[in-house]
């Protein structure tokens, strides 16, 4: 809730220059990562929810860029553990449960598209 009133009621800040510029920056970078990996790891998250502000607050990012970037950081997470689980037999889950799993996606599909 704090995020989003602040991303909300400071929306005029966000668009101008960014609150650290050069090596503060960098340093902001790195201490907001390591507070959003420890909440992330703590919450059970992938961290997107904090990464995208941050990305936002921090640097000034445009919003699009941001939802962007957030995903490309989680891309390379998402490859090691589908490649990981795909070499047990963690994913004949899937094939058990097909419907359910048509339907979520159904459901998702139709909600990404809704607006």
């Amino acid at each position: 809730m704090l995020i989003a009133g602040i991303l909300l009621f400071a929306h005029d800040a966000a668009a101008s220059s960014p609150p650290f510029t050069g090596p503060a920056q960098m340093v902001a970078g790195i201490i907001a990562r390591f507070v959003i990996g420890v909440i992330a790891s703590l919450l059970g998250v992938a961290g997107g929810e904090f990464l995208i502000p941050t990305l936002v607050l921090l640097f000034r990012a445009d919003i699009k860029l941001a939802g962007s970037l957030s995903l490309a950081v989680s891309l390379p997470t998402m490859l090691v553990g589908f490649t990981r689980y795909s070499m047990d037999d963690s994913f004949s889950v899937i094939g058990r449960n097909k419907l359910f799993l048509l339907v979520m996606a159904a459901a998702a599909r139709s909600s990404a598209g809704c607006c």
